[in-house]
């Protein structure tokens, strides 16, 4: 499968830089995915994980904190405000944090605070799945 450039930063560093076969990331209408020689396309990124496939079984995942995709056919550049890798992310602590936000939605009476509410538990679930793919790729559950 043909690669593509793909290079993730935040305001200040460049997280990722290399060759990618299937990148896939969420927006806000859903699911999507870019490979190599894609037409032209500006994305909203939403608070979840992308996918890197970067070929021959090497996966990557990271933990995006939004932000936006940019393709012009040729290269792939994702500028966001904050990346996380997976093992940077505590199981025990981002599961209690998930638990927490599960907690606090429950207990919204606002629209406002709902959304808010809303975010943090996308941003701990998202976490949560981060930190148990490197529990899995070191023989964990």
């Amino acid at each position: 499968m043909t690669k593509f450039p793909l290079v993730i930063m935040t305001p200040t560093e460049v997280v990722f830089e290399g060759e990618c076969e299937i990148l896939t990331f969420r927006t806000p209408e859903g699911w999507m995915g870019v490979l190599a020689h894609r037409a032209p396309l500006i994305a909203l990124l939403e608070v979840d994980e992308i996918k890197i496939n970067m070929g021959g079984g090497q996966q990557e995942y990271l933990l995006i904190h939004g932000g936006l995709l940019q393709c012009d056919g040729e290269r792939v550049v994702i500028l966001t405000g904050e990346v996380e890798k997976p093992e940077e992310v505590d199981v025990d602590a981002a599961r209690k944090a998930m638990e927490e936000a599960q907690k606090a939605l429950s207990m919204v009476e606002s629209t406002k605070d709902r959304a808010r509410a809303e975010a943090e538990l996308q941003k701990a679930t998202a976490r949560y799945r981060l930190a148990l793919r490197r529990t899995r790729r070191i023989g964990g559950r």
